[in-house]
This record gives C-alpha cells, structure tokens and sequence, in this order.
C-alpha cells in the first residue's frame, strides 16, 4: 500500500463567457418597389475589459425592384430585375476568457523558474501564457455589396452579379511578444485588411418538358485581399503558422499594400554541384572568389550554407550535393535576410457548378466546386524529404524516391566514398557515380524551414456528391398508404482532379492570416449512402 500512487483530484474554475444583447429592426416597402432595412444591433462580451465590452454595429439595406416600374411591366421575356445595396457592421471577439487581466491558478508541474520542479504536492501561482492586454476590442468588419438579380423567359434563367466590399479593422491575433516580458504571446488589435471581390451566378433549366427536365447552376467568383495597415507605424508583419515548428522560423508575411496570405521563405536552388567546389586532398573546399581553377579562371564564390544547417558526418552543409537556397541580397552567405515571398494563396478564381434532372421517375444531382491558380504548402512533403526527429535511434519515414539520393557511401563495400584515404580509387568513384544526381539525402536536410520547392499549385476540381434516385410510380403504392416511396443511393466527395502531392489541397483556404499550410492534415472522406424516403 505504501508504495502506490495516491489519487490526485483536480479541479478548475473558469470565468463564464458572457454576451448580452440589444436589438432593432426597421422596414420600409412601397409598392413592393421601393425596399429600405435598417438594423441597429449592440453587443457587450464579459471577454474584454470595462470600457471595451461593448460594440455598436449598425447596417442598412435597400433595394430597387426595377421590373415592377411602368417601363418594364410589358416586356413578358423579363421576370425579375432588382438592384440591391448594403451597407453594415459586424463584431468578432472570438477569444480565450480573461485576456485582459491577471489571474492566478495554483500549478504543481515544473516550477516557477526556468529548469525548477515542484516536489512532495507543494504548490505555486501561475499567471499563464499571454500577456494580458487591458485595450483590447472588438474587431470589426464593415461590410458593402451591390448585387443585380436577373430573371428572363419565365423564370428558365436567373442571372446574379454580385460586387462587394469589406474592411476588417482592429483584426483580433495572437501576436508573439518580447520574452523579457516573462511571456510569449498576447491577444492584440493589429491592424486593417480590405478584401474585395466579385461573383457571377447562373442558374436555369436547359432542357423542360412533360416528364423531363435538366437544370445547371454555375457560379465563379475572384477575391482579393490587401493588408490596409498594421499596428503602429510598422510596414510587415511576419507571422508563423501554429502548426509549423518553432525552428523554422515565422514563415507568413504581412505587408501594407500586399495581399494576406504571403508565404515567406528561401528559395531552393537545386542542390551544390562540384563545380562549385574544388578537389584538395580528400574533401571538397569552397570557391572564395579569389581562388582560380586550373585553367587559370577565378571562379566566383560560392554560397555558404553552413550558417542554415548544422554540420553532419558527411561534413558541412556547403558541400557537394547538399540543398542549397538561393543567395538574394549577394552577401554570398544564406541567412534571414535571403527570405523573400515564395507564395501567393488566394485564388484567382473559385466556384462551383451542378446539375440536375429528372426524367419519369427517375431524378439525379451532381454538385462541383474548384480553386484556380493558388499555392499550398506541403510541410509534410518537407518533413519527408528530411531527417527532422532523427534522434536517438528513432527513424521516420521518407518518401520512396529517396532510394535514389546522394549517398556518401558504396552500399556494395559499406566503406566511405567520400573523404576516403585508405581508398583512393573510392573517392575518385564518389565523383563519377554522383555525375547528374539531382536527389539530395534527407540526413542533409535537417532543419525545419519554409522553401519555395515544397511550394505546390492547388488547383482542384471536387466532385462534392452525387444523389441518383428512384420513385415507384404513385398507382403501386397508393394501396400501401403511401403517397412517395423514393430509393436513392448517394457519395459524398467522390473524386477530386489536381496536381497537388498532398492529400488534399483544400486546407484552409482563405481562411485566417495564414492559410493553406498542409502539415499532416487528414484528408477528406468519401462516404456512400442508401436510403429510402417514404411519405404517408
């Protein structure tokens, strides 16, 4: 009994999250031609601090409903033509509780100084993680749309063109902060994005008759959104993705005037060559720009990496056949200040597009959405090409291509090619058989960074469903009581056509300051239904 564990119960107490609240609504219609909204709404959350909680967000709307005015009440081809506007506000505050103040929570784990530990239940006060941030707001977004809804030739065609206008100012992020504060993370309002675009929808029925008819929607749309201004008088803002590793770094950017969703890293250049070493006893040494080769020609220096990847048995990281990233302010060295915009991940067009029909009793759905011309990261396509957590035995797994890398090793021998003094012939061979390998050895790449090469185009076009029904005809089951009786049998994204690596490309797309990140994300699932609807 003494040597047991005995049970520890824990308990917490958190502060409720608390929103109260208000709000109004006016309507105007004359003559169903002439349509005015007004809303007035307030919030107050208990998530901000006394003379923040609470956010006004006003909006009105109108409309003009064109085709009910004398000039276009004889046209019989034209069903529907309304102009619409709006104009509004909207509040976020989706945060943690107590971001704005102290408070303490008894903790037993670790200590309160780097490197101590608590012993024997004793206890000590915590604060958490984030620096409280006392001014911080809600984040607002004021909205503007102008739209056009379009119907002609009996309502066989609907055509909706769409503008709009948003501006979220006060964004609410999650900055990182000096850690001299004793913290390494605040909830903070940093700044304003404007995001503009525009969508185009069509619907109609292609084909109508007596016991058949096929109908098509379509729809494409650009979006674009800028960054208006970051906090203070700062001109970027570098942000990391929470699901990329510490080491590698802040690998989005935000720029006053770019878009949002900059990826910012190096640039791959391929892997060293021997050309850009020269041969010195048993290693390969560095061009230093003074040195000539044989012929008598200076050769340029070369690009050192060795300040990017620790040194491994195979030598420093500027060798022959290393990765090797591109040199863009000339210092001749890789560092932080080589990183540059290495991907853009907002589409430049996205939509969707269905059909359906029926014919007798038969009846189908079809439904489709794409993305054109965006960027995914593929992180674990890196952390494959890699020896990342390579540690003490411990081995990952690496894409089947790199059976074919640069090897510093004979695998028939099991001896070193490269460096080999007791085997010259082997060194010399370390040169031959490594003429045009452009695969490099994932032990060499053993750092997480952000590179242009795991850069992929995500364009896709996804099957979402597809629905095919049967309904038994009425004069069969009406003596069963039943007025339907439909059998169908449906899936749900069935397949997808792209060219990204990964699993899916559809990973956060537009969505938050750092999207279409691809780190391990389980893809989408295909799910097969049978059913039946049956109406009494």
């Amino acid at each position: 009994m003494g040597l047991g564990t005995p049970y520890q119960s824990t308990s917490s107490l958190g502060t409720a999250d608390r929103t109260t609240s208000y709000f109004g609504q006016l309507n105007y219609n004359y003559d169903h031609k002439y349509l005015l909204s007004a809303t007035f709404r307030a919030d107050g959350s208990s998530l901000f601090a006394p003379g923040n909680q609470w956010g006004y967000f006003p909006s009105v709307s109108g409309a003009w409903v064109i085709s009910e005015e004398n000039f276009l009440k004889d046209v019989t081809w034209v069903n529907e033509v309304k102009f619409r506007a709006a104009i509004g506000k909207a509040g976020n505050n989706r945060i943690d509780s107590d971001q704005w103040r102290f408070l303490y929570y008894s903790n037993n784990t670790s200590g309160p100084a780097f490197g101590e530990s608590m012993v024997d239940g004793e206890l000590w006060m915590d604060t958490g993680s984030n620096l409280v941030n006392p001014n911080l707001k809600w984040e607002t977004t004021l909205t503007r749309n102008f739209a056009l809804d379009l119907a002609f030739f009996n309502n066989r065609l609907r055509v909706n063109p769409e503008y709009y206008w948003n501006t979220t100012s006060d964004l609410i992020y999650r900055a990182d902060v000096l850690s001299v504060n004793g913290y390494a993370k605040q909830y903070q309002n940093i700044g304003q994005v404007t995001n503009r675009g525009w969508e185009l929808s069509v619907s109609g029925d292609i084909l109508r008759g007596k016991d058949y008819v096929l109908s098509a929607n379509f729809n494409i749309g650009a979006n674009k959104m800028k960054v208006d201004k970051l906090t203070g008088d700062e001109d970027y803002l570098e942000i990391r993705h929470s699901r990329a590793n510490s080491t590698a770094g802040n690998n989005y950017r935000l720029q006053v005037g770019g878009e949002v969703g900059l990826i910012y890293g190096y640039v791959w250049d391929g892997i060293y060559s021997f050309d850009e070493f020269y041969r010195e006893g048993y290693e390969y040494k560095p061009w230093d720009g003074k040195k000539a080769d044989d012929n008598g020609v200076v050769r340029p220096a070369t690009v050192n990496m060795n300040g990017i990847f620790d040194s491994n048995r195979a030598g420093d990281a500027t060798n022959p056949g290393k990765p090797k990233f591109k040199d863009l302010n000339g210092d001749g060295k890789i560092d932080d200040k080589d990183r540059t915009v290495i991907g853009r991940t907002t589409p430049k067009f996205q939509g969707g597009f269905g059909l359906n029909g029926q014919w007798k009793n038969f009846d189908f759905v079809a439904n489709f959405t794409y993305f054109l011309d965006f960027d995914v990261y593929n992180a674990t396509a890196y952390y494959l090409s890699s020896s990342i957590g390579n540690t003490n035995g411990n081995y990952n797994n690496v894409f089947s291509k790199f059976t074919n890398r640069w090897t510093y090793t004979d695998r028939e021998l099991c001896e070193h090619t490269l460096g080999n003094s007791q085997h010259e012939e082997l060194f010399d061979q370390y040169f031959t058989d490594k003429a045009g390998q452009t695969q490099w050895s994932p032990a060499d790449l053993r750092k997480d960074y952000t590179v242009s090469k795991f850069v992929e185009d995500g364009s896709f076009l996804r099957c979402t469903d597809i629905t095919v029904g049967y309904s038994l005809p009425s004069a069969l089951i009406k003596h069963a009581g039943m007025s339907k009786c439909r059998f169908y049998a449906s899936v749900t994204n069935p397949f997808i056509i792209t060219n990204y690596s990964g699993f899916d490309p559809e990973v956060d797309v537009q969505s938050g300051l750092t999207p279409s990140y691809d780190f391990n994300r389980y893809p989408r699932s295909r799910s097969y239904v049978l059913g039946i609807n049956l109406s009494f």
